[in-house]
């Protein structure tokens, strides 16, 4: 009977302690998923850091692998040719203009393009560059 008594006097203490460790632990579980979303959006958000990384390593490596192609556009006799660079020959056109489109559209097609205008004395004019820049030089 006196057990009785003590567990009958203990259970409202009994009961408090319980709850209290209910709640403790609910706010534990919670704290714990929270930290897991967190978790899980910090691995999903895209890093800007890592990103500029690839980059650069894509087009060091681009750079690296791929020629750039390098068309010119050169007077020639009665009209305008556009060549390879380091090819003598190329294809005639009747006017600079004419050249000039044709030469883009080639320069535009190639993974590393790049058309280089010359004046009817020879110096360059103008110059496209498609893909990846270059590196930037002095000058």
């Amino acid at each position: 009977m006196d057990f009785i008594v003590a567990l009958l006097m203990l259970s409202p203490l009994l009961l408090i302690l319980y709850v209290i460790l209910k709640m403790t632990t609910e706010k534990k579980e919670t704290e714990v998923k929270t930290d897991v979303l967190k978790v899980m959006v910090e691995e999903n958000e895209p890093d800007v850091k890592e990103d500029e990384k690839l980059k650069k390593k894509a087009k060091k490596s681009l750079s690296k692998k791929t020629v750039r192609k390098v068309y010119h556009v050169v007077p020639a006799d009665k009209g305008w040719l556009v060549k390879l660079a380091k090819n003598k020959t190329g294809t005639k056109f009747k006017t600079k203009t004419e050249a000039v489109a044709a030469a883009k559209k080639l320069g535009k097609e190639a993974k590393l393009g790049q058309v280089i205008v010359h004046k009817k004395d020879g110096k360059i004019q103008t110059e496209y560059t498609y893909g990846l820049d270059p590196k930037e030089s002095k000058g």
